[in-house]
């Protein structure tokens, strides 16, 4: 099923995060079919791989201490027999939940009729930052929407 989506406004793209992008990942996040979130976090938005396609956008950065992936959807498959479940925690004002496996940790969430899902891993599975789900949740509060392709209704100028 292809989600509908509420697009945030267009006021609201902060342009700082899309100017400190690449062209070419700046290039994808405008023509993302679903809102663009990126990290706010300077270092994350230096070289970027961000891959835009007709459903799904995904980001995708790299530190010395971490990685950062998100991928953004608006696909969803709802079966019959399976009631909806709301995530036990809160991610962005979102039910969501909050995971950690093999030392990477991972916040997944539904915003703007979205499906988010943000992973961090630290470079060295002792490292502090990655003790907890602190870093995941600061990173996923400090998300910005960058743009994407918001559909037009015929009449409206581009």
């Amino acid at each position: 099923m292809i989600s509908a989506v509420t697009w945030p406004p267009s006021a609201s793209v902060d342009r700082t995060a899309l100017a400190a992008l690449p062209e070419t990942a700046a290039h994808a996040a405008r023509a993302s079919r679903v809102p663009v979130l990126v990290p706010s976090r300077r270092e994350l938005l230096a070289a970027p791989v961000l891959v835009a396609r007709e459903h799904w956008t995904s980001f995708w950065a790299k530190t010395d201490a971490i990685t950062v992936s998100l991928t953004m959807t608006r696909l969803s498959r709802k079966y019959p027999s399976i009631p909806p479940f709301r995530g036990p925690r809160a991610v962005r004002g979102a039910p969501a939940f909050v995971t950690a496996n093999e030392g990477i940790w991972s916040a997944s969430w539904i915003e703007n009729g979205v499906s988010y899902a943000l992973d961090v891993e630290c470079a060295s599975p002792e490292a502090p930052a990655c003790a907890s789900d602190a870093l995941v949740l600061e990173l996923a509060s400090g998300l910005v929407y960058v743009g994407g392709d918001e559909p037009r209704a015929a009449g409206d100028m581009p």
